[in-house]
C-alpha cells in the first residue's frame, strides 16, 4: 500500500473506496487471502465474461453474462465489491465499445456492487443488478451501438437477459453454496440466506 492516509481528491468517492480498502487497519492490514480472492473473483469475472463472448453473449443488448453471477458476491461480504468490479473492468477491456465500457460498465457494476451491501434481503439485492446496473448499459448500448429496437427495446433484453443469469444461474448456485458452511467460512461470507 502506497500510503495509509492517501487521499486522492480527483478521483473521487470511487478510488478513495479502493484505497481506503487496501489500507492497513488498526492492528493489522488486508491479509493475503483477502488479497488472493479479490484476485480470483476478478480472474473469474474475466473468464466467464470471455466464455460468454465466444458464443456472442459477452457484449451488446442482448447479454447473457455468466460471470454476472458473481454479481451476487458483494451482498456476503462488501470486500467483494472489490474483486467484481475490477473483474468488470478488465473484462470490458475487450468490449465492442472498449474505453467507454470500461469507464460506464465499471461504474455500473460498482454501484450496484455498493447498493447490495447495504440490503438484508438476499432475493431483493439480486433485483440491484437487473434494475439499477442495466439502465447505463442500456443507455450506454442506444448511444454507442446501432440498435434498431431502440432504448427501451435494448434495456428490455439486457434485463431480461440480466435476470436470467441472476436468479437462475446466480440464486440457485448460490443457495447450494450457502448450505456448505466450511466453503462460506473459507469465502468469508458475513450473511446468509434470507
Amino acid at each position: 500500500c502506497l500510503a495509509p492516509t492517501l487521499k486522492i481528491k480527483c478521483w473521487g468517492t470511487f478510488a478513495l473506496f479502493f484505497v481506503e480498502q487496501s489500507t492497513p487497519k488498526k492492528g493489522g492490514n488486508m491479509n493475503v487471502k483477502k488479497i488472493t480472492r479479490q484476485g480470483m473473483v476478478a480472474a473469474i469475472y474475466v473468464v466467464l465474461t470471455i466464455l460468454s463472448e465466444t458464443f456472442g453473449l459477452g457484449y451488446g443488448s442482448l447479454q447473457f453474462r455468466l460471470s454476472e453471477t458473481l454479481a451476487i458476491l458483494p451482498f456476503f461480504n462488501p470486500e467483494y465489491t472489490i474483486g467484481v468490479t475490477l473483474g468488470c473492468f478488465l473484462a470490458n477491456i475487450a468490449s465492442t465499445v472498449g474505453i467507454i465500457d470500461m469507464v460506464v460498465g465499471t461504474l455500473a457494476t460498482f454501484v450496484v456492487a455498493l447498493i447490495m451491501t447495504k440490503i438484508k434481503n438476499f432475493y431483493i439485492a439480486c433485483l440491484v443488478p437487473v434494475v439499477v446496473g442495466m439502465l447505463p448499459i442500456a443507455l450506454e448500448i442506444y448511444f454507442m451501438m446501432p440498435n434498431p429496437v431502440g432504448f427501451w427495446g435494448i434495456l428490455g433484453e439486457l434485463m431480461l437477459s440480466e435476470a436470467l443469469v441472476i436468479y437462475a444461474v446466480g440464486v440457485p448456485v448460490f443457495y447450494i453454496v450457502c448450505k456448505n458452511k466450511a466453503f462460506t467460512k473459507a469465502l468469508e461470507f458475513k450473511r446468509d440466506i434470507k
